[in-house]
């Protein structure tokens, strides 16, 4: 099913992009285009939409707009419609060892994106060896964090991204309440239905308004 499902998109997707490039052909041969510039911007956004930049090269010359399909190429993709490949450099694995390798890859890969961008860690360039080691340990630590929030979760059948999750939390305001110039506690905002639910999920106890107060102990 999913053979014949690959394979007959990547057919509407060349046959799409004909329709395009033919419509584009007629502009140019009308007169109504000859910006050399506007039409391989043109161009560049059919091969994105149906993503057969592959499949076709163009020319324009001369104020003639040509195309090609790469027939043998187009072919040999097919064959591998509607299949999973995996390629590996060491002979001695397996099949499912291979495939395993890979999803955890995925996984890792998934995980330092969610780091550089709702965890906030961007590439920082230090010098000495012990903000090297620091960076790295805070790199970890957020994943770890990641991947516990993503566990209960799932745990509680929650699909949610652990980025949204955390957009949700963020807008929760936590005051500090000071004396003088002397902090003695916090106080928590009112919490809004999605965050009361995740509170629960977390076993997250302070209830909204609430009052924490302690004085921190010197020394």
């Amino acid at each position: 099913m999913a053979y014949l499902k690959e394979r007959e998109k990547g057919r509407r997707g060349i046959e799409k992009t004909k329709i395009e490039l033919e419509r584009l052909k007629k502009e140019i041969k009308e007169g109504r285009l000859k910006d050399k510039k506007v039409i391989s911007e043109k161009v560049g956004r059919i091969k994105e939409r149906y993503g057969t930049g592959k499949y076709f090269k163009w020319e324009y010359k001369d104020e003639v707009f040509t195309y090609k399909f790469e027939l043998g190429k187009i072919k040999e993709e097919a064959r591998w419609d509607g299949y999973f490949v995996v390629q590996a450099n060491e002979k001695e694995l397996g099949v499912q060892e291979s495939i395993k390798i890979y999803k955890n890859l995925k996984v890792t890969e998934e995980a330092f994106k969610v780091l550089k961008s709702s965890l906030e860690i961007r590439p920082i360039y230090h010098q000495g060896e012990e903000y090297i080691r620091g960076h790295i340990y805070i790199c970890i630590l957020a994943l770890i964090i990641k991947q516990y929030l993503t566990f209960i979760l799932k745990k509680h059948r929650i699909h949610t991204e652990v980025g949204a999750i955390l957009k949700t939390l963020s807008t929760l305001n936590v005051g500090n309440i000071y004396l003088g110039e002397e902090k003695i506690g916090t106080k928590v905002g009112r919490f809004n239905e999605e965050q009361k639910k995740l509170f629960k999920i977390f076993k997250i106890t302070h209830s909204e308004g609430q009052k924490i107060v302690g004085k921190e102990k010197e020394g």
